[in-house]
């Protein structure tokens, strides 16, 4: 299993977990999720503290207060003082356009090497999936920073997939 060597915040953990799929106000018969995103619903098991994020697997992340968090970089918008972030390390082993998804509201940012890489999408989830934001980013193979920044909760469900 890769280990993730770069900055992380004080008592950083990922628990993978699936995401919260269906809400309460979502019709029977909801469309499925694209095949990029299917994974999405997922439950495998829990990964410990240091590993990274494993493309095309969701996570949920436990979040730090941005104030204890050793961010690799500032993050690119300055998060409000009682919001939440941490600092997880994926790899990308095919250059192509990658895609973030949150299951809530936060800052995305993907830096290599302490340099912020420049977004190239941003949008929403498919409707009823569970995920609120998506962030497409163009990477070459590479070992990348994940940055989230700005969450209104302590954790979050992530996932970092090839987009289609």
């Amino acid at each position: 299993m890769a280990r993730f060597s770069g900055v992380w915040g004080a008592g950083m953990a990922i628990l993978i977990s699936g995401s919260a799929l269906a809400q309460s106000d979502c019709p029977a018969g909801t469309e499925p999720l694209p095949p990029a995103l299917a994974a999405w619903s997922a439950a495998p098991g829990a990964l410990s503290k240091g590993t990274m994020l494993v493309a095309g697997t969701p996570a949920r992340v436990a979040l730090e207060s941005v104030s204890t968090v050793r961010f690799a970089a500032p993050p690119e918008r300055e998060p409000k003082p009682d919001s939440f972030g941490g600092v997880i390390g994926f790899d990308v082993q095919q250059a192509g356009t990658w895609r973030v998804a949150l299951s809530g509201a936060g800052w995305i940012d993907v830096l290599v090497d302490g340099k912020v890489v420049p977004s190239a999408a941003h949008g929403h989830g498919p409707a009823c999936s569970g995920i609120r934001k998506i962030v497409d980013f163009a990477l070459p193979a590479g070992t990348y920073a994940l940055q989230i920044s700005g969450a209104a909760e302590d954790s979050i469900d992530v996932m970092v997939t090839r987009a289609p």
